[in-house]
């Protein structure tokens, strides 16, 4: 679906037959390098394959990167390296056709055969430099330059597909992609246990990034704006990089695009079992927790070791980075100042706190509409299938993410996201509820709750939400934008003279606009976009369908962030949106302007006048003036805060919006983690609400292994019943008293004591796993309540403010 990739076909074309070399030549610390000139406007200077490391191989495989060798005669860069060793994904036979969608695998098509040069001496980097005339600046000013960091996986890809010269030409900054380690040689634990061995991969990309600092002055750049943007798994991998005490100080700025370190799949949680497993596969079997697999490893082929693929779990990592204390900082050991949660908080806790605390440095961060698409296989998205299905889906992801209460946690979800008042009337129904399901848990929540953590320590923030769909029709049956759909529009595809064709006009103003916003704030902190950038000569039957509306926009012009975002005098529709509860709601047509010819300087505050607005003219005076050149001026959104939560939403119009899905959302930041959480180590083995069922016909996909569980210590408490002459000796678990002024009808909970198996059964337990479904079972009834306390208590003052104070359970 990342469309971009085909632009790395003039590229090629200019690197292999027009052979136009630059006539600039640039000292490095390493060496001088010549580029070659890519044909746009204005001209740019592509750098290909430049070493920023030495080459991994031999003894340097699994070892952390090594400062590149210097070279005297200048350096012609005007190939791309070869990509480092990956394991492809299959494009044949009835895996590949059942398990890619139409979209995916036109994608891989266009991929594949740009990965298939493949070497391990592959630590290089490509620069996009922008140049007037025949210097690289003439006015001696110094660039801003963004560091992207591809995504797709942890396990292939690279950065030579991303052609990066129509971005550094359109918003003058320079472009820089890498290549770095992947898979079984960049994301695997091989040191002991404790040790800081592996994650090589991130090493690599911080060895890039010391690489610009000490050269970027000799491209005409400036070290101190750089801004590290990712997408997918590399937004994880910037997220991650932003945080490090080995990278923090070379990081400015950063964009994260759909995904962030706290999202389930970004960190691999148990990074031993997946060296046991390599071990095991290549023979390297030495003591798991004591012992280097790397010297073995490194007498392996390195065929040998991209065959084996680990068995990880649906909705889980593979080889992925892990925490090593070294490039990724242990939590538990973390000196990280809590912020304090205000009053009405959207979270509950701080958990994640160790990957936004970089208030220093400003973050902007985007979501698509459906960032979960993939998860599904192209037969489920094309037709869809059945609420058990569904459930099987549910349940393995609860399974698989979460480790306490499951059972609570998968009613919630199941119960949230289920339409009881308009229930599904076709299968497309029920697939449409997992994709908003998954695409909330997996990367919404985790990247809007990364974004707030970071705009409470004071940070600036901007929050972005692409919901603007292409003409790409390998999507089928889709409701809003898909992950990836993005990527295209970041890098100025349809902007180019090569590719207007495929695009209409409004996607090439919703690229411009992207493009703009992306570079200025690489520039300056601040998504600005410049009043005289958009300019079209239109035609009547070409009317731009960019469809501002007006009163929103005067919110764009509010810098002040202490007064409301909404003006409740006289537009009440925004309260009605405050609260997003729908999956991707229609924009209601509001009064609507294609193009504003005057607008107010940001900052100002306008009275708007509904009976003297700008499109309250007739069609002809409108059509008079889009006839000329018309510019179509749009300025900057406001910061994301932890109180407003304002978000711009880039789609067919340009909207500012408040709290991106709030209702759902809620219940992800707030609930979820609420449920998903034990706060008496004597109680905590009760508390472990496991499935109790792991048959595979209640599951879709691998499962994890269930984790290591103490069982409970068991309190005797004498309990005299009514009948003085008999006394029984239950066994209760130790719980704590939930205060409430609206008590639920209590039952008597069956003592666990009778949940055991009596001496004379003929079927006798002899596993540790069976007795703690059985405990699950018994203490299920006795969380349940706790939580039901929890929901009814708002339900009973809800029902005493409308008067009922007579109703039972509740006081009066």
């Amino acid at each position: 679906m990342l469309l971009v990739l085909s632009l790395c076909v003039p590229i090629v074309s200019a690197a292999y037959q027009n052979n136009k070399y630059s006539t600039n030549i640039i000292k490095t610390k390493y060496g001088p390098l010549r580029g070659i000139v890519m044909h746009s406007n204005p001209i740019v200077e592509a750098f290909l394959g430049v070493p920023y490391a030495s080459p991994p191989i031999g003894s340097l495989r699994y070892m952390p990167p090594v400062t590149p060798s210097t070279w005297k005669a200048t350096k012609l860069a005007d190939n791309f390296s070869p990509v480092c060793p990956q394991a492809l994904p299959k494009l044949y036979g009835s895996d590949g056709l059942f398990e890619h969608t139409r979209g995916r695998l036109a994608h891989l098509r266009r991929l594949l055969p740009l990965l298939s040069n493949q070497s391990e001496d592959c630590l290089y980097l490509n620069l996009y430099v922008p140049r007037s005339g025949e210097s690289v600046e003439p006015d001696g000013t110094t660039k801003a330059t963004i560091v992207y960091i591809h995504g797709e996986s942890y396990e292939w890809n690279s950065g030579n597909p991303y052609d990066g010269s129509i971005l550094a030409s359109t918003g003058n900054v320079i472009l820089v992609t890498i290549n770095f380690r992947l898979g079984v040689l960049g994301f695997l634990k091989t040191g002991a246990k404790g040790s800081a061995q592996g994650n090589f991969g991130l090493m690599d990309l911080v060895a890039a990034l010391h690489w610009l600092r000490e050269n970027l002055s000799a491209f005409h750049g400036d070290p101190s704006r750089i801004t590290l943007m990712g997408h997918g798994t590399g937004a994880a991998l910037a997220n991650i990089l932003v945080v490090s005490p080995v990278a923090s100080d070379l990081i400015h700025r950063v964009v994260l695009l759909s995904g962030s370190a706290l999202s389930p799949w970004a960190i691999q949680r148990d990074p031993l079992a997946i060296k046991q497993y390599v071990a095991n596969q290549t023979g390297c079997q030495l003591d798991l927790l004591a012992d280097d697999i790397a010297p073995c490893l490194r007498t392996k082929a390195v065929t040998e070791l991209l065959r084996i693929t680990p068995p990880n779990p649906r909705f889980l990592p593979g080889y992925a980075p892990f925490v090593d204390g070294t490039v990724i900082i242990n939590p538990r050991t973390a000196n990280i100042r809590l912020p304090t949660l205000p009053l009405g908080s959207a979270i509950t806790s701080t958990n994640g706190i160790e990957f936004a605390n970089f208030p220093r440095v400003e973050l902007l961060f985007g979501l698509t509409s459906y960032e979960s698409y993939n998860d599904l296989n192209a037969q489920d998205l094309e037709f869809g299938f059945n609420e058990t299905r569904r459930d099987r889906i549910l349940r393995t992801y609860v399974r698989n993410v979460f480790h306490f209460h499951l059972k609570e946690i998968y009613s919630t979800l199941r119960n949230e996201y289920t339409d009881w008042e308009h229930p599904p009337r076709n299968l497309l129904g029920h697939r449409d509820t997992i994709l908003e399901l998954l695409s909330d848990g997996h990367t919404a929540a985790p990247l809007v709750r990364l974004g707030y953590l970071h705009s409470l320590q004071e940070g600036k923030s901007y929050f972005l939400h692409f919901r603007h769909q292409s003409g790409e029709r390998d999507f089928p049956e889709r409701g809003g934008s898909v992950r990836g759909e993005d990527v295209p529009f970041t890098f100025g595809l349809p902007v180019s003279p090569l590719f207007s064709s495929n695009y209409s006009l409004e996607d090439k103003q919703i690229s411009q606009i992207l493009v703009q916003y992306l570079t200025n704030f690489a520039k300056t902190g601040i998504p600005r976009y410049k009043r005289s950038n958009l300019k079209f000569r239109l035609q009547k039957d070409q009317i731009p369908p960019l469809l501002l509306n007006n009163k929103l926009l005067r919110s764009l012009y509010r810098s002040n962030m202490n007064t409301s975002y909404f003006d409740t005098n006289s537009n009440e529709e925004y309260n009605s949106n405050k609260d997003n509860d729908s999956w991707d709601d229609t924009i209601n047509e509001p009064d609507e302007i294609n193009v504003m010819q005057d607008s107010p300087s940001y900052g100002r505050r306008e009275s708007y006048d509904e009976n003297n607005s700008d499109d309250s003219s007739d069609d002809n005076d409108s059509f008079d003036d889009i006839k000329k050149d018309t510019v179509l001026k749009l300025e900057n959104w406001d910061m994301y805060d932890s109180i407003n939560q304002i978000y711009l939403e880039l789609g067919c119009s340009v909207t500012a919006r408040s709290h991106y899905r709030g209702h759902k959302l809620s219940m992800w930041l707030s609930l979820i983690p609420q449920l998903h959480s034990f706060d008496d180590a004597a109680y905590l083995p009760m508390r472990h609400h496991h499935f109790t069922d792991d048959k595979p016909e209640y599951y879709d996909g691998r499962l994890k292994e269930p984790p290591n569980i103490t069982l409970p210590r068991l309190i005797t408490i004498a309990k005299t019943t009514t009948k003085p002459q008999k006394t029984e000796t239950n066994v209760v678990p130790f719980a704590q008293t939930v205060p409430t002024e609206c008590p639920p009808n209590m039952t008597v909970m069956p003592p666990i004591a009778a949940t055991y198996p009596q001496r004379n059964q003929m079927n006798t337990i002899d596993s540790s796993k069976d007795i703690i479904n059985q405990l699950a079972n018994s203490q299920y009834q006795n969380y349940s309540t706790a939580f039901n306390i929890t929901i009814g208590r708002k339900t009973c003052k809800s029902q005493q403010a409308e008067g009922k104070r007579n109703l039972r359970g509740c006081t009066t």
